[in-house]
């Protein structure tokens, strides 16, 4: 993805969705750097609407995200990035595939969840999307694996698809490597969630690490010993669950992947945040 959007053809549009603002924190950042418009969508974007003073009722809410959230529409603003959020949204009163979509527009009832994107934030999240030069797509609309809620995610796609721009979904090597295997749709969704759990997974180490940097003053060779085991722990952990996802079968052609190709290089920015607060000597250790 990054070789692709070093010199993008432009608009360059950036469509993000999923669970968390904490999974994206790097990729936004970056984003509004190089991006001229950004959209987002999913259980993610609850986060950013009570940011801006909207009540979300029982929707998905990281509230150690809201200042951040707070931070990115200002900054996005500053730099003349339009930044595109949910105007209505299909909810419910339960996480379940058998609850029945309530539409909401604005305020979403204490009582309800937000669980996709309603219908006029379709239309103008494919208005936004229209005469794009280049479109990336990382994260889902709304609940997707639910039926009634796939809806938004779909014309997510559609919309991506009549678009006529140069489009990449959850970066290259994904994309390659769901080719190479010779997924269907349902192994190539849990080929994407067991990459995003191994990203997952190392931004939360990196975190621990990078606090215990930050109060240490110094990276020791015990710190880097537990910083490799978690990486090997993850990449084996993700070995696996690709390899169940993709049928015996395909397992030969699993172990043949590159999975550092995968990672995210946000999950290193909590190391790179306190850099500047370590004793460069100390990277050296002792032996």
């Amino acid at each position: 993805m990054g070789k692709a959007l070093d010199n993008p053809v432009r608009p360059f549009v950036a469509v993000l969705g999923g669970a968390k603002v904490s999974d994206k924190i790097g990729v936004i950042n970056n984003l509004l750097e190089k991006a001229d418009t950004i959209i987002i969508g999913g259980g993610m974007a609850y986060t950013f609407k009570k940011a801006q003073g909207f009540e979300i009722g029982k929707s998905l809410l990281e509230a150690d995200r809201i200042d951040y959230a707070k931070d990115m529409i200002a900054k996005a603003e500053a730099k003349g990035v339009k930044f595109l959020l949910p105007v209505d949204n299909y909810c419910a009163a339960e996480f379940s595939a058998d609850a029945e979509p309530v539409l909401v527009e604005g305020n979403i009832p204490e009582n309800l969840m937000g669980m996709d994107i309603g219908p006029k934030t379709q239309e103008m999240f494919a208005a936004a999307v229209k005469g794009a030069g280049t479109i990336v797509w990382n994260g889902p609309m709304g609940v997707f694996e639910f039926d009634k809620f796939a809806v938004g995610t779909k014309a997510m796609a559609q919309a991506l698809a009549d678009s006529g721009a140069i489009t990449i979904v959850g970066g290259g090597d994904s994309a390659a490597a769901v080719e190479k295997l010779g997924l269907d749709e349902e192994r190539a969704q849990s080929f994407s969630e067991a990459v995003d759990t191994m990203n997952e997974k190392l931004r939360e180490s990196m975190q621990l690490v990078a606090d215990e940097i930050a109060s240490a003053k110094a990276m020791t060779p015990e710190l880097g010993v537990r910083l490799m085991g978690d990486l090997s722990t993850s990449l084996a952990e993700t070995y696996d669950a690709i390899g169940a996802c993709a049928g015996e079968d395909r397992r030969d052609q699993v172990s043949e992947l590159q999975l550092f190709d995968f990672i995210d290089p946000s999950v290193a920015e909590p190391l790179i945040a306190v850099q500047d607060k370590v004793d460069p000597n100390s990277f050296g250790g002792s032996r």
